[in-house]
Order: structure tokens, then C-alpha cells, then sequence
């Protein structure tokens, strides 16, 4: 592993400061929000640091980790499909590189490692980047109060160059803006953080018993919301762009009379499908 710690906000000046990343700025901040906030986010990002592949998460102290966004350029994103491995297989719970990361930082520093596949536990490397054609990553760690972390993570593909210092010190100066764009999108788009737990619920018969009338791609973008994926999530589940789940979004909320995000989860809090713990 090698690991730089940035200051927080010197890392803001610079990023104002120095040409090479002032100019996504603009492009980070515009995007957020939007449903291909993932394809587009990196796609600035690459203008200072080439990564064909990324993700962003947080994970909790005391709630199960949630994926903010994942994207790809000229790749196909396999982010949900990792995450769901990440999740799924517990792998998140003794992920020691983001533990390691998060105590050589506080509050007033955030950490930019890279890590190689190789210097990963077995299972997480076989399990993520063996599976995926993942060579290694460059992350951006960043503890939070109350203990969540949030981490970005840039990665390199089997078959190209690993990353390199010069790629560290082009990022850094951009790390606290983009952490900054990270985080304000997990707040506009993130679901509710209500204690529920969907896994086995009825949602797309609930749905139907309010509004007949969804079409089929509506009901799946709808369950996809309701079980907490984002758009780019949802796009690659089911075969779309994320600008398309947008549209099927918009249909579906017009149909039931919703303007956000929050009014889908209040429109079945009186229905049986959610397992409150």
C-alpha cells in the first residue's frame, strides 16, 4: 500500500489554485444530483486522473454501508455487481485497507492510498477483483462524525498500467472538492435512512394495488428506489442508461402523484410489505 494524508482544507485552496484540477470543478458540481451523476462524475475526473472505473460508498458504524454511486468509461460498471458482492458476502466487515486508512486519519485529513489486488485478503480479491478484471485502486478515504467512513474509489483494469505517484499528486488537489460533490449527492439522492427491511417484501404488488396503471420498466425502476439502488444501479440491472431509469422514474411518479424520492417510501410505510426492525 502506499498512503498520502491531505489536509482538508489546504486541499480545498489548492484545488482553487492549480489549473490542472480547477477545471472539473465546474463539471463535479453540475452533475450533482442528476441520475448518471456516476458516468458523468468520472468522466470529469478523468480529465485530471485517467480511471476507466469507479465507486463511491459510505460505510456505517452502526447501519448496513450504502452505495452512493459507480460508473464506467469505456468499461462496462460493474460497481453494483461488486458492491452486491461486498455486501452480500459480509466482505465489508473485515475490509482491513479501509480500516487501516481511516486510523491514519482524523478530522482534518483524509487518506489517498492505492492498494494492488495482490496486497488484499484472498477472498476480497478473488471475490471482487479477480471476478471483475479489477488490477487495483486508488481510494480517498474520508472519516466521518459519529464513525461512518466514505470512501472513492478509482480503479485500474487487468492489462493496464497501475497507478503511479505523479497520479496521486494530481488527485490530491482535487480530493476535498470531490468528497465535498460526494457526499452533497448521497444527500439529495440517498433514500431515506428509515430502519426497513425490504428483502423479501411484495413491492411490486403494493405498487400496483396503488396505481395499476405502471408499466413494467416503471415497476422495476420503482422496486429498484424502494430497495435503495441508485440510477446508475438501477441502469445496469436492467439493461438501460441512466437517463432512461430517469424517464420511467418520471412516468411512474406522475401516475402516483409523487414529486420525490421520500413520497415513494411514505406512499408504503401503511402498506405490509416492510419488515420495521
Amino acid at each position: 500500500m502506499n498512503l498520502w494524508l491531505i489536509e482538508s482544507r489546504s486541499a480545498v485552496r489548492s484545488a482553487a489554485a492549480d489549473d490542472g484540477a480547477h477545471q472539473p470543478l465546474a463539471g463535479l458540481v453540475d452533475c450533482i444530483g442528476e441520475p448518471d451523476f456516476g458516468t458523468r462524475a468520472l468522466a470529469e475526473v478523468n480529465r485530471v486522473v485517467q480511471a476507466g472505473i469507479w465507486s463511491c460508498y459510505r460505510l456505517r458504524r452502526t447501519a448496513a454501508p450504502t452505495l452512493i454511486a459507480s460508473g464506467g468509461l469505456g468499461r462496462i460498471d460493474v460497481g453494483p455487481s461488486c458492491w452486491n458482492i461486498y455486501v452480500g458476502d459480509g466482505l465489508y466487515r473485515r475490509d482491513d485497507s479501509l480500516t487501516r486508512s481511516r486510523e491514519l486519519a482524523d478530522g482534518s485529513f483524509v487518506a489517498l492510498a492505492r492498494w494492488r489486488a495482490e496486497e488484499l485478503p484472498a477472498d476480497h480479491r478473488q471475490a471482487i477483483y479477480e471476478r471483475h478484471g479489477l488490477r487495483e485502486r486508488l481510494s480517498l478515504v474520508a472519516p466521518e462524525p459519529g464513525g461512518d467512513v466514505v470512501a472513492v474509489n478509482f480503479y485500474r483494469c487487468s492489462g493496464e498500467p497501475g497507478f503511479v505517484a505523479d497520479d496521486g499528486a494530481r488527485l490530491s488537489p482535487l480530493a476535498a472538492v470531490l468528497l465535498a460533490v460526494v457526499r452533497k449527492h448521497d444527500a439529495l439522492c440517498a433514500p431515506p435512512s428509515a430502519p426497513v427491511n425490504s428483502a423479501g417484501a411484495d413491492l411490486r404488488g403494493a405498487l400496483l394495488r396503488r396505481c395499476p396503471a405502471l408499466t413494467a420498466r416503471e415497476l422495476e425502476v420503482c422496486e429498484g428506489m424502494l430497495r435503495g439502488q441508485t440510477f446508475d444501479g438501477i441502469a445496469a440491472q436492467i439493461g438501460v442508461s441512466p437517463l432512461t431509469v430517469k424517464t420511467y422514474r418520471n412516468r411512474a411518479f406522475r401516475r402516483l402523484g409523487l414529486q420525490h424520492r421520500s413520497q415513494l417510501f411514505g406512499l408504503l410505510m401503511n402498506e405490509a410489505v416492510f419488515d420495521v426492525r
